[in-house]
């Protein structure tokens, strides 16, 4: 019984070191809320680049990262108690900002398909891994948020828990409206606007405002897919790809094929003859989408 006791060390926090809660509640949502949208926004990602059955690695990924995120808390607490509480936080929601995205080309550039083969299994190893850092990432955030402000307990676990339910609300509007890689990116821009409440100088939050903006103007440009997309899907690099829509259960693209005919391809896997040419050349039935 008495080892259940030192699961949570007791830190001491000084009077300049805590956290308004001002700060605290709507940081500790903010980061839940980009941290369950991402891990939403990969099963749907992961039903296309991958494959229906791995949509649901997104689950065990999330909870491989959290997990080694709070071990690694615990693990180094003498070397974290160095840092305050705004510092650590606003580290790991900086990082998160960028590691999104680029854990997002990641995903959209790395081919993994059925064969069973050393070089598939390490392609899916490191979609696997890669995917898994943001989460270790928000898991170290709040095992020492969690820990050094112990006093304010049931507001930071309904603070969690308000982001992660907005986050499952926003998930089917921002897949219809924006589609899948830029509801990656939006959860990448969740975690600047957290950064943003957890700066403690003017010169920092003045920085997270310029990612911020940036991320913003990266999500508007590739609203029709211009700058990520899915490039391998189940192993087969997509080409010929002449329209494509992303909506909450799927993506629907159409595709010239070889005899200049065009076919309607869902999640890079289920065909449908759309039209083809008929002996003059023109479509036999002509449509437009």
């Amino acid at each position: 019984m008495s080892a259940t006791h030192e699961t949570l060390p007791e830190f001491e926090v000084t009077t300049a070191e805590r956290v308004s809660l001002k700060t605290l509640l709507p940081g500790i949502a903010l980061s839940s809320f980009s941290a369950l949208l991402l891990e939403l926004g990969l099963t749907r990602l992961f039903s296309v680049v991958l494959f229906y059955h791995f949509a649901f690695l997104a689950i065990s990924i999330a909870l491989l990262g959290l997990g080694a995120g709070g071990v690694l808390a615990h693990l180094w607490k003498e070397r974290l108690s160095a840092w305050p509480v705004r510092k650590v936080a606003l580290a790991c929601s900086a990082l998160n900002t960028i590691l999104v995205p680029i854990v997002l080309e990641i995903i959209l550039h790395v081919p993994v398909s059925l064969d069973l083969s050393w070089g598939n299994f390490l392609r899916l190893s490191v979609i696997y891994l890669c995917s898994a850092v943001p989460f270790f990432l928000t898991g170290l955030q709040f095992s020492v948020v969690f820990a050094r402000e112990s006093s304010q307990i049931p507001r930071l676990y309904g603070a969690d828990l308000t982001g992660g339910a907005l986050a499952c609300l926003a998930i089917v509007p921002l897949l219809n409206w924006i589609g899948g890689p830029n509801a990656i990116l939006f959860a990448a821009f969740v975690s600047s606007i957290a950064a943003i409440l957890w700066s403690p100088t003017p010169r920092a939050r003045k920085t997270m405002f310029g990612v911020s903006a940036i991320l913003v103007l990266g999500i508007a440009m590739n609203f029709s897919g211009r700058l990520a997309d899915i490039v391998w899907a189940k192993g087969v690099l997509r080409k010929n790809v002449e329209f494509a829509r992303w909506n909450a259960i799927s993506r629907v693209e159409v595709d010239r094929d070889d005899n200049g005919g065009r076919v309607i391809v869902i999640d890079a896997d289920a065909l449908r003859n759309y039209w083809s040419r008929g002996r003059s050349g023109r479509p036999a039935r002509g449509r437009k989408w």
